[in-house]
């Protein structure tokens, strides 16, 4: 079986091997145990959702021949990021006036 990465992560039972979005899981030369691949494809994982999704065996092998479309793109995780506007004061308000 051929499996696709949904989101990032670092394999725990990998020895911390990094996959990223698009990346084929397994990596070649490691075995995952099927309670690893139901672990990743369910939601019984830190994401909560699935973080791989397995590709057919005919998509799989022709997916190598074509270029990746919008249609059969992984999803893309992006973390925003946050930032906190600084609050003006009053003190500062009356500071400026002067």
């Amino acid at each position: 079986m051929a499996f696709t990465v949904l989101i990032s992560f670092s394999d725990v039972q990998d020895n911390q091997h990094v996959y990223g979005v698009g990346d084929e899981y397994p990596r070649p030369g490691y075995v995952a145990s099927p309670e690893r691949i139901k672990t990743l494809t369910g939601s019984s994982n830190t994401f909560g959702r699935p973080i791989i999704r397995e590709v057919p065996k005919e998509t799989a092998e022709t997916s190598k021949e074509e270029p990746e479309t919008a249609e059969n793109e992984p999803e893309k995780v992006v973390a925003e990021e946050v930032t906190a506007k600084p609050e003006k004061t009053r003190k500062r308000a009356k500071k400026a006036k002067e």
